[in-house]
């Protein structure tokens, strides 16, 4: 079977993101290190958009330390933790650097930065 949402946006709805509990996880085992991250709702509407992730001040093409596309937080959930896997070879260079982590929604209005958190990793 194949299920596919649908949603449907009636009136003026609003939602708001924030970005909280950013931190390193090492790797362990088979797995590779990620960063992990909450993604808080607030409002009337799911979110939906990309979760993006570079150092901190670099331009928007470049720094780019990681990339989920199409990540969504459907109402009624108030929150989603996400683990974003990090590259082995660039983990070990993150300890003492500032990120940027940016949830941006990607919309037929065009793109639009929801939430914005920057973190030093230690």
């Amino acid at each position: 079977g194949v299920t596919i949402p649908v949603i449907v946006r009636q009136g003026e709805l609003n939602a708001q993101v924030k970005i909280a509990d950013a931190k390193v996880m090492p790797a362990e085992g088979e797995k590779e290190a990620r960063l992990s991250i909450l993604l808080e709702r607030q409002g009337a509407r799911s979110v939906y958009g990309d979760v993006v992730v570079r150092f901190a001040g670099f331009p928007e093409d470049e720094g780019l330390i990681g990339l989920i596309r199409g990540l969504a937080v459907y109402t009624p959930n108030k929150s989603r933790r996400i683990e974003l896997p990090l590259d082995t070879a660039l983990a070990g260079k993150l300890a003492g650097q500032e990120v940027e982590i940016a949830f941006r929604d990607v919309g037929p209005s065009g793109e639009k930065v929801l939430a914005r958190e920057s973190i030093l990793i230690r």
